[in-house]
Protein backbone atom coordinates (compact mmCIF):
# COMPACT_ATOMS: atom_id res chain seq x y z
CA UNK A 1 0.00 0.00 0.00
CA UNK A 2 1.26 3.79 -1.35
CA UNK A 3 2.48 5.51 1.52
CA UNK A 4 1.22 9.22 1.88
CA UNK A 5 3.68 11.63 2.98
CA UNK A 6 2.95 15.43 3.73
CA UNK A 7 5.71 18.07 2.61
CA UNK A 8 6.23 20.73 5.27
CA UNK A 9 8.78 22.92 3.10
CA UNK A 10 10.17 25.60 5.48
CA UNK A 11 11.80 29.02 4.68
CA UNK A 12 12.98 31.50 7.60
CA UNK A 13 11.35 28.90 10.23
CA UNK A 14 7.47 29.07 8.34
CA UNK A 15 5.50 27.01 5.79
CA UNK A 16 5.86 27.85 2.48
CA UNK A 17 5.54 26.70 -0.96
CA UNK A 18 6.93 27.43 -3.96
CA UNK A 19 6.02 26.90 -7.66
CA UNK A 20 8.11 25.08 -9.95
CA UNK A 21 10.74 25.57 -7.04
CA UNK A 22 10.76 29.60 -7.82
CA UNK A 23 11.66 31.21 -4.68
CA UNK A 24 10.40 34.42 -6.46
CA UNK A 25 6.35 32.52 -6.43
CA UNK A 26 6.39 31.25 -2.75
CA UNK A 27 3.23 31.37 -0.76
CA UNK A 28 3.84 31.79 3.00
CA UNK A 29 1.29 29.71 5.51
CA UNK A 30 0.85 31.32 9.04
CA UNK A 31 1.40 27.26 10.20
CA UNK A 32 3.68 26.90 12.91
CA UNK A 33 5.18 24.19 12.19
CA UNK A 34 5.46 22.05 15.64
CA UNK A 35 1.71 22.52 15.45
CA UNK A 36 1.17 21.85 11.98
CA UNK A 37 3.01 18.53 13.36
CA UNK A 38 1.19 17.07 15.30
CA UNK A 39 -2.28 17.67 13.45
CA UNK A 40 -0.83 15.30 11.10
CA UNK A 41 -0.20 12.88 13.75
CA UNK A 42 -3.18 13.32 14.86
CA UNK A 43 -5.52 12.29 11.19
CA UNK A 44 -3.27 9.21 11.09
CA UNK A 45 0.15 10.52 9.69
CA UNK A 46 3.09 8.68 10.35
CA UNK A 47 5.81 10.31 8.27
CA UNK A 48 6.86 13.77 6.97
CA UNK A 49 8.52 15.61 4.20
CA UNK A 50 10.71 18.73 5.34
CA UNK A 51 12.52 20.35 3.09
CA UNK A 52 15.01 23.39 4.85
CA UNK A 53 14.54 25.53 1.40
CA UNK A 54 17.06 28.15 3.04
CA UNK A 55 19.60 25.32 3.68
CA UNK A 56 19.35 24.12 -0.19
CA UNK A 57 19.60 27.47 -1.76
CA UNK A 58 22.27 28.48 0.55
CA UNK A 59 23.93 25.00 0.58
CA UNK A 60 24.35 24.92 4.63
CA UNK A 61 22.09 24.27 7.26
CA UNK A 62 19.38 26.88 8.34
CA UNK A 63 16.38 25.39 9.59
CA UNK A 64 17.48 22.59 12.06
CA UNK A 65 15.92 24.37 14.87
CA UNK A 66 12.78 23.45 13.17
CA UNK A 67 13.29 20.05 12.69
CA UNK A 68 14.35 19.74 16.24
CA UNK A 69 11.18 20.98 17.57
CA UNK A 70 9.23 19.23 14.94
CA UNK A 71 10.40 15.84 15.88
CA UNK A 72 10.43 16.29 19.98
CA UNK A 73 6.69 17.72 19.91
CA UNK A 74 5.04 15.24 17.24
CA UNK A 75 6.76 11.95 17.55
CA UNK A 76 6.09 12.16 13.67
CA UNK A 77 8.91 9.87 11.65
CA UNK A 78 10.83 12.67 9.26
CA UNK A 79 12.86 12.56 6.42
CA UNK A 80 14.77 15.73 6.25
CA UNK A 81 16.58 17.77 2.91
CA UNK A 82 18.17 20.64 1.92
CA UNK A 83 21.53 21.96 2.92
CA UNK A 84 23.24 18.86 3.70
CA UNK A 85 26.49 18.96 2.21
CA UNK A 86 29.59 17.97 4.10
CA UNK A 87 29.84 15.22 6.98
CA UNK A 88 28.83 17.48 10.02
CA UNK A 89 25.75 18.58 7.87
CA UNK A 90 24.49 14.58 7.60
CA UNK A 91 25.88 14.54 11.66
CA UNK A 92 23.94 17.45 12.90
CA UNK A 93 20.61 16.37 10.81
CA UNK A 94 20.58 13.03 12.48
CA UNK A 95 21.20 14.57 15.40
CA UNK A 96 18.35 17.07 15.51
CA UNK A 97 16.25 14.10 15.31
CA UNK A 98 15.37 12.94 11.41
CA UNK A 99 14.97 9.50 10.84
CA UNK A 100 16.35 9.70 7.09
CA UNK A 101 18.08 12.22 4.75
CA UNK A 102 17.20 13.17 1.51
CA UNK A 103 20.38 13.93 -0.69
CA UNK A 104 20.54 15.18 -4.03
CA UNK A 105 23.26 17.79 -4.85
CA UNK A 106 25.96 15.69 -3.11
CA UNK A 107 24.73 12.83 -5.14
CA UNK A 108 25.05 14.75 -8.53
CA UNK A 109 28.69 16.88 -7.29
CA UNK A 110 30.11 14.73 -4.33
CA UNK A 111 29.00 11.06 -5.15
CA UNK A 112 32.44 9.32 -3.32
CA UNK A 113 30.88 11.35 -0.34
CA UNK A 114 27.57 10.27 -0.80
CA UNK A 115 28.55 6.91 -1.51
CA UNK A 116 30.61 7.00 1.92
CA UNK A 117 27.23 8.03 3.32
CA UNK A 118 25.57 5.19 2.15
CA UNK A 119 27.35 2.75 3.99
CA UNK A 120 28.04 4.35 7.33
CA UNK A 121 24.44 5.28 7.38
CA UNK A 122 22.48 2.47 5.79
CA UNK A 123 20.52 2.37 2.49
CA UNK A 124 17.35 2.35 4.99
CA UNK A 125 18.56 6.05 6.11
CA UNK A 126 19.74 7.62 2.86
CA UNK A 127 17.04 8.50 0.04
CA UNK A 128 18.68 9.88 -3.27
CA UNK A 129 16.73 13.09 -4.16
CA UNK A 130 16.25 12.56 -8.28
CA UNK A 131 14.57 16.07 -8.96
CA UNK A 132 14.55 16.77 -12.30
CA UNK A 133 13.59 18.83 -15.35
CA UNK A 134 12.90 18.46 -18.88
CA UNK A 135 15.02 14.95 -17.81
CA UNK A 136 17.92 16.07 -16.58
CA UNK A 137 18.51 16.35 -12.62
CA UNK A 138 18.34 19.75 -10.50
CA UNK A 139 20.45 20.65 -8.08
CA UNK A 140 21.24 23.23 -5.39
CA UNK A 141 17.81 23.84 -4.44
CA UNK A 142 16.87 23.75 -8.10
CA UNK A 143 18.29 26.30 -9.00
CA UNK A 144 20.69 24.64 -11.41
CA UNK A 145 20.42 21.89 -13.87
CA UNK A 146 22.57 19.59 -14.28
CA UNK A 147 23.67 17.65 -17.92
CA UNK A 148 22.95 14.05 -15.99
CA UNK A 149 19.99 12.50 -17.72
CA UNK A 150 17.32 10.90 -14.51
CA UNK A 151 17.82 7.20 -15.83
CA UNK A 152 22.19 7.56 -16.03
CA UNK A 153 21.74 8.98 -12.26
CA UNK A 154 19.55 5.73 -11.36
CA UNK A 155 21.15 3.60 -13.04
CA UNK A 156 25.15 4.22 -11.39
CA UNK A 157 23.18 4.30 -7.83
CA UNK A 158 21.11 1.33 -8.38
CA UNK A 159 24.57 -0.74 -8.84
CA UNK A 160 25.50 1.09 -5.29
CA UNK A 161 22.40 -0.28 -3.49
CA UNK A 162 20.11 3.11 -2.80
CA UNK A 163 16.92 1.94 -1.55
CA UNK A 164 14.59 4.87 -1.89
CA UNK A 165 14.71 7.64 -4.61
CA UNK A 166 12.47 10.79 -4.11
CA UNK A 167 12.01 11.75 -7.13
CA UNK A 168 10.24 15.37 -7.86
CA UNK A 169 9.31 16.26 -11.60
CA UNK A 170 9.84 20.07 -11.04
CA UNK A 171 7.34 20.77 -13.59
CA UNK A 172 4.94 19.92 -11.73
CA UNK A 173 5.49 21.12 -8.41
CA UNK A 174 2.95 23.45 -6.53
CA UNK A 175 0.82 23.43 -9.40
CA UNK A 176 -2.20 20.77 -8.33
CA UNK A 177 -2.25 19.48 -11.74
CA UNK A 178 -1.79 16.45 -11.96
CA UNK A 179 1.56 14.00 -11.29
CA UNK A 180 3.30 12.58 -14.03
CA UNK A 181 2.11 9.08 -13.11
CA UNK A 182 3.50 7.77 -16.49
CA UNK A 183 6.81 8.90 -15.86
CA UNK A 184 6.73 6.49 -12.39
CA UNK A 185 5.39 3.33 -14.04
CA UNK A 186 7.97 3.65 -16.25
CA UNK A 187 11.11 4.08 -13.24
CA UNK A 188 9.29 1.24 -11.01
CA UNK A 189 9.56 -1.18 -14.35
CA UNK A 190 12.98 -0.09 -15.19
CA UNK A 191 14.30 0.20 -11.65
CA UNK A 192 12.48 -2.67 -9.26
CA UNK A 193 14.85 -2.80 -7.10
CA UNK A 194 14.38 1.30 -5.94
CA UNK A 195 11.32 2.15 -3.81
CA UNK A 196 10.08 5.38 -5.47
CA UNK A 197 8.64 8.29 -3.87
CA UNK A 198 6.79 10.16 -6.07
CA UNK A 199 6.76 14.16 -5.64
CA UNK A 200 4.88 16.87 -7.73
CA UNK A 201 1.74 18.14 -8.93
CA UNK A 202 -0.36 15.72 -6.88
CA UNK A 203 -4.63 16.32 -6.75
CA UNK A 204 -6.42 13.76 -5.34
CA UNK A 205 -7.24 10.48 -4.09
CA UNK A 206 -7.90 8.96 -7.79
CA UNK A 207 -4.39 9.86 -8.89
CA UNK A 208 -2.79 9.02 -5.34
CA UNK A 209 -4.47 5.58 -6.48
CA UNK A 210 -2.98 5.46 -10.06
CA UNK A 211 0.17 5.48 -8.60
CA UNK A 212 0.19 3.15 -5.71
CA UNK A 213 -1.06 0.29 -9.12
CA UNK A 214 2.16 1.71 -10.53
CA UNK A 215 3.61 -0.03 -7.84
CA UNK A 216 5.54 3.38 -6.19
CA UNK A 217 5.85 3.38 -2.93
CA UNK A 218 5.30 6.76 -1.33
CA UNK A 219 3.85 10.35 -2.63
CA UNK A 220 5.21 13.51 -1.31
CA UNK A 221 1.52 15.51 -1.12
Amino acid sequence: MIEIIPAMDIYEGKCVRLVKGDYLQMTVYHHDPAELARSFRDHGIRRIHMVDLEGAKLRKLVNLKTLEMVKSSSGLQVDFGGGVVNDADIAAVFESGADQVTVGSVAIQHPDRFNRWLKLYGSDKIILGADMLNGNIAVNGWTELSSRGLDQFLEEYESAGVKYVLCTDISKDGMLTGSSVALYRSLTAKFPAMNFIASGGIRGMAEIEELNQAAVYGVII
